[in-house]
């Protein structure tokens, strides 16, 4: 054909190049992760998603080194090339990840809050923890854009953040907390249940209902670490026994060694009140075990979204929760337990009165209608428009 001849193509029907997106994941414990699968599944359909992880332990060198453990040539293999986006999350020190790999500056820096370093229960080594909240600072200056989980978790970064830089001697500029809250929004870890659960569930919707004995099986799904309140749930599991409650215990988790043995050893009196689930390496199968429960139990001193209790409510358990962190922010109050943190004893007394309340709980004509705001396909556009917002 000759050059007169060839037909010009028209620039509208170029086809459009996917945009490359950099996920870095310093730290992709369970919740993490679970983050990581949902982000993909928005993104995915309308880019190529690049996924830079380590291993998730030892989360304060995570937290403070990782720009150092990413300077492997495998991983700068991967940094060295073309995005047009970077997103991580706050595990990671963007400042040192910027400054040891300049080219990332050439693109709109996003960083996702799962956590933050102000609201951590229990002692902690103080200059370790000054030297992580001021890590999270210096992060959220240096993005682009910023979301977090949960209002509880942007209030409590933003109000710690300003207790600690009133502390600091001189020369602080007044306007820091400012620039951050300017580009800062909510955007809460999606949830869904695979199809493949649905369809099991759909199929033993009268097996879900069944209370074996007539007793109420209560979930309690967290890691087995202090900050998730394993201390208040020995002592909820005394008094449901003292009291009688018509209650049987499904506890899962990933388990902690130590906690795990002081807490087995606090329980064993009352072992028939008692199921410890194992781990399940395929999620699905620890769903279906979920949809064997009637209620999910939640004990936390240190929680910013709680994903494994609403993933059992969106499944139909009863949530019974504490009036604090960020269970207010979206469970009704019917559900929430009042906590005194001057009387645990009072606390344990009015958890257990929850459970009791749960146990006269009509399952079949309950629907979690306030997490549908937290279902993926109705956040996927909040997210869409977050990654790709315009940056000048």
């Amino acid at each position: 054909m000759t050059a007169p001849e060839r037909k010009r193509r028209n620039p509208a029907h170029k086809p459009t190049a996917r945009r490359r997106i950099l996920l870095i994941s310093a730290y992709p414990a369970q919740s993490h992760r679970y983050w990581q699968r949902q982000f993909e599944a928005i993104l995915g359909p309308v880019a190529d998603i690049t996924a830079l992880t380590l291993p998730a332990r030892y989360y304060s060198w995570r937290h403070q080194g990782s720009a150092l453990s990413f300077l492997d040539p495998t991983h700068q293999r991967i940094l060295k090339q073309n995005f047009d986006r970077v997103v991580c999350t706050s595990a990671c020190n963007l400042c040192e990840l910027r400054g040891l790999n300049p080219q990332l500056s050439r693109y709109p820096n996003l960083v996702y809050f799962h956590e933050n370093q102000f609201a951590f229960p229990g002692k902690q080594n103080l200059t370790a923890l000054r030297t992580m909240q001021v890590t999270e600072i210096y992060t959220a200056l240096a993005a682009d854009q910023l979301a977090f989980n949960s209002k509880f978790n942007a209030d409590s970064f933003l109000d710690g953040a300003a207790e600690l830089l009133k502390q600091l001697p001189d020369e602080v500029p007044g306007h820091l907390l400012d620039t951050i809250a300017q580009k800062l929004t909510i955007l809460p870890v999606p949830l869904s249940i695979p199809e493949t659960v649905h369809s099991s569930l759909n199929s033993s919707a009268t097996t879900m209902t069944k209370r074996p004995n007539g007793y109420l099986r209560v979930l309690w799904n967290h890691r087995w670490e202090d900050d998730k309140g394993l201390d208040l749930l020995a002592a909820i599991i005394e008094q449901s026994h003292r009291q009688a409650l018509p209650v049987h215990f499904v506890i899962g988790g990933p388990r902690h060694p130590k906690a795990a043995t002081a807490f087995q050893k606090q329980i064993a009196p009352f072992s028939n009140l008692v199921s410890i689930l194992p781990y399940f390496p395929d999620h699905r199968h620890y769903l279906v075990e979920v949809s064997r429960c009637h209620a999910v139990l939640s004990t936390a001193k240190h929680e910013f979204q709680g994903i494994a209790v609403m993933e059992a409510a969106l499944m139909g358990l009863y949530p019974v929760v504490p009036n604090h962190l960020v269970y207010p922010e979206y469970i009704p109050s019917k559900y929430c337990y009042d906590q005194n943190a001057n009387d645990r004893s009072e606390t344990v007394r009015n958890a257990c009165k929850a459970l009791e309340k749960a146990c006269h709980f009509n399952q079949p004509s309950w629907k979690p209608d306030f997490l549908l705001p937290y279902l993926k396909e109705n956040l996927a556009k909040k997210y869409r428009d977050w990654v790709f917002a315009p940056h000048g």
